[in-house]
Parts: structure tokens; C-alpha cells; sequence
């Protein structure tokens, strides 16, 4: 029990590690390539856009390889490849290269992510809201260590500023593989439940899409992902600065508190509402974001002031957050067929892939029109529309699902494959 305790919070250690270089390098990176390094916004743009086409491209071979070799290093491997790609987008000098190294750090991503999941849903048969709380947790915790830590490091006025940043990312990727490696090293895997051969899958995903179950999570992920995760790093920044008129430190400091808040609310917040129907949950969230983009719109009729709202706002987001993100996961996993378990949570990565592509590409539209109020009305729509399809999952949930689950016991012993990051994409 003490070996497994410990392998799993190796695991844990090795998703915070691995997001600190994230948290570190996001926010500053479209600044960094499009001004610093005068290669102009339009190329900046594209390397998000290609960030979210990576995985979506990558997410189902990530899913193939979890079903057909031992998860843990194949989550090792694709992170090695993700720490190559961050090199590369801090080292390009030409626009090509860069996009090339973005396209490898979102498939890498899609894959490494959703492959470390496999072995925590080999790993708990029991107890698996809360685990994914943990790792949920983990993830934030990571964001505003690297956030806090890119602050002190980032220097936008050289060309040559933003290395230190790089550095730290590409050495958090390396060490989360070399923690992911040992933590999952297959002469324990007796004691993990996990095998170095899995049978080989063949569902496909046109298989899932005839599941109705399947098809209805995959629409609510794709809405909640285009209503809210797909603008945390693109849209909602641009709102709040040229909209709201927000400085740049008080939109850091919001940002830094919805990580924080997530992280410190992921485990109570799991814990009450582990009894609840996984779709009144969604619906939950959806309900929730509504309310927080009403909040961050307040400002645009003349109600409230904008730093204030955006703190409210992100604060309140961060209560979605913690209801959704141990969720998905474990119900995906549940509705899986038979050898398909990788296959139809890794759908789900595509999903929210799917929305963070159109998201940002619908929202810099309307703000380049300067129609913010357009831009939040877009995001209640998303929302409002998941809220919709809640009750029509819900009647679809198969009884064993739909049942919430007792303290202590899996919604299904069987379920082992990669879950959707529903942290904020690469």
C-alpha cells in the first residue's frame, strides 16, 4: 500500500512539474514571438491555432498507443518530445520552424497528458473522483508556481529575455519524463494493475460516435471547452485589457488567484458533491460559467468596476473548474466499450481540442470588430446550450452511471485509459 501511495504521488509530482513549465512560458509567449523577437502577431496567432490542430491530430494515436503499449512510457516518451518542442519555439529563428515546434508541443501534450491518466485509472479502482482531484489540483498548483516564477524571469524588452523561461520549461518536461518513467517502471506492475502488453483496441471512433451516451458528453465537452477553457489564455486576456480597459499586473494577479482558488477548492468541492449525478455536475458548471461571463459584462453596461469584476469573475470560474475537471474522466471511462476505454476518453480530448481551435478564432473576430458585448454573448450561448443537452445525458447515462457513486466505490472496476486535460491546453 505504502509502494502504490508513494508511486502515485510520484505521479502527481510529475503532473505539477511538467505544468510549471507551462505556467511559466504561456503567458508570455505570443508577446515574446510576436514583439520581442519581431516576428509580428499574425505569426504568433498561428502558433496557438497549430498548438490545439497538434493535438487534435495527435489525440486518437495517443489513445491507440495507450491501448496497445504500457502507458507510462509512452506518456514519458511524448513528454521528451514536448521538452524538444518547447526548445524549439524558444531557439527558431525562422516563422517555419516555430510553427513546426508548436505543432509538435500540442500533439506531444495530447498525448503525454491523457497517458499519465491511463495509469491513474489502472491505479484506483477506488476513491477515482478524488484522485483526479489531486491531480487536478497538481495541475493548478503548477500553473501559479510557473506563473510566479515566469514573472520574476521574463525580460520582454531582450531578445533573448525569455530563455531562462524556455530553459525552465524544457527542464520541468525532462523531469516529469524521468519521474513518470521510474514511477511507472513495469516491475511493479503486479502491484498497479497494469500490464506492459494491453490488448489492442478496436473500437474506433466512429464505433463511439453511434453511442449516444458518448456522442451527448462529447458535444457538452465541446460547448463548456468552447464557453470558457478555450478563452482563458487568448480571449479573455485580450477582453479584459483592451475591453475592460484592465492593466496588465491586475490581470496577472486574477489569473493567479483563479489558479490558486482551483487549487485550494478542488478537494472539498470534490468531496461534497461526489454523490451528485456526473451530469447534474455539467450542468453545474455550465451554470456557473453563465454566471461569470454576466459578471465580466457588467463593466460594459457601466456596472462595477473592471478589475474588480475580473477578479469576481475568475474567482467564480474557478468553482466550474473544480466541479468539472474530476468528471469527465471518470465518467468518459464509464462509458467506454468493452477494450475501449482509451479510445472514448481520448475523444473527449478531442472535443475540447475541437473547441479550443473555433474558440479563439470566434472571439478574436468579435473583438477585432470591437464588439465585446458580442464576444460575451457568444460565451453565454455556449453555455446555455450545454446546459441544455445536461438533462438529455442524463436520461442516456447508463443506470450504473447515472447512480452517483458510493464513498470508496468505482463507477466501473474495469476502466483504464487517458483522460482529457482539462487543464488550460497547450
Amino acid at each position: 500500500m505504502l509502494v502504490g501511495r508513494m508511486r502515485l504521488a510520484a505521479l502527481l509530482l510529475a503532473t505539477f512539474v511538467g505544468m510549471v513549465g507551462y505556467g511559466a512560458v504561456v503567458p508570455y509567449l505570443f508577446a515574446d514571438i510576436a514583439h520581442t523577437r519581431h516576428f509580428g502577431s499574425g505569426v504568433a496567432a498561428v502558433v496557438y491555432v497549430l498548438f490545439s490542430l497538434g493535438a487534435l491530430i495527435a489525440a486518437p494515436m495517443g489513445a491507440r498507443l495507450a491501448d496497445r503499449y504500457h502507458p507510462g512510457t509512452v506518456s514519458a516518451a511524448a513528454r521528451i518530445a514536448a521538452a524538444a518542442a518547447i526548445a524549439g519555439l524558444g531557439l527558431a529563428g525562422h516563422a517555419g520552424w516555430i510553427w513546426a515546434a508548436a505543432l509538435l508541443c500540442g500533439g506531444a501534450d495530447a498525448i503525454a497528458q491523457p497517458t499519465s491518466a491511463v495509469v491513474l485509472l489502472g491505479w484506483t479502482s477506488k476513491r477515482r473522483h478524488e484522485v483526479f482531484a489531486w491531480r487536478f489540483t497538481a495541475v493548478n498548483l503548477g500553473i501559479a508556481a510557473g506563473g510566479f516564477l515566469g514573472g520574476q524571469l521574463a525580460d520582454l524588452s531582450s531578445s533573448r529575455g525569455m530563455l531562462p523561461l524556455f530553459a525552465l520549461a524544457v527542464s520541468a518536461e525532462a523531469a516529469a519524463a524521468a519521474i513518470t518513467w521510474v514511477a511507472t517502471r513495469d516491475r511493479h506492475a503486479s502491484a498497479t494493475g497494469l500490464t506492459s502488453r494491453p490488448k489492442p483496441s478496436s473500437v474506433r471512433m466512429r464505433d463511439l460516435l453511434r453511442e449516444r451516451p458518448v456522442a451527448l458528453l462529447l458535444a457538452v465537452t465541446a460547448l463548456l471547452t468552447l464557453g470558457c477553457y478555450a478563452q482563458y489564455e487568448s480571449g479573455l486576456p485580450t477582453y479584459a485589457l483592451t475591453a475592460l480597459d484592465v492593466s496588465t499586473r491586475d490581470l496577472g494577479t486574477s489569473l493567479a488567484i483563479n489558479a490558486t482558488a482551483v487549487a485550494l477548492l478542488t478537494t472539498p468541492i470534490t468531496l461534497l458533491v461526489r454523490r451528485i449525478n456526473p451530469a447534474a455536475l455539467l450542468a453545474a458548471c455550465a451554470t456557473t460559467w453563465v454566471a461569470v461571463w454576466l459578471i465580466l459584462g457588467l463593466p460594459l453596461a457601466g456596472i462595477g468596476g473592471a478589475s474588480t469584476c475580473l477578479l469576481v469573475g475568475l474567482v467564480v470560474m474557478a468553482l466550474g473548474e473544480t466541479v468539472m475537471a474530476p468528471v469527465l474522466t471518470p465518467l468518459a471511462a464509464s462509458l467506454a466499450p468493452e477494450g475501449g476505454t482509451a479510445m472514448t476518453v481520448a475523444s473527449v480530448t478531442t472535443a475540447q481540442t475541437v473547441g479550443t481551435l473555433a474558440g479563439p478564432a470566434v472571439s478574436g473576430a468579435l473583438l477585432a470588430l470591437h464588439v465585446p458585448a458580442a464576444f460575451i454573448a457568444f460565451q453565454v450561448i455556449c453555455c446555455l446550450a450545454a446546459l441544455a443537452l445536461t438533462p438529455v445525458l442524463a436520461r442516456h447515462l447508463p443506470a450504473r452511471t447515472a447512480q452517483p457513486a458510493a464513498p470508496g466505490k468505482a463507477n466501473r472496476s474495469t476502466a483504464a485509459g487517458p483522460c482529457a486535460a482539462v487543464s488550460r491546453p497547450l
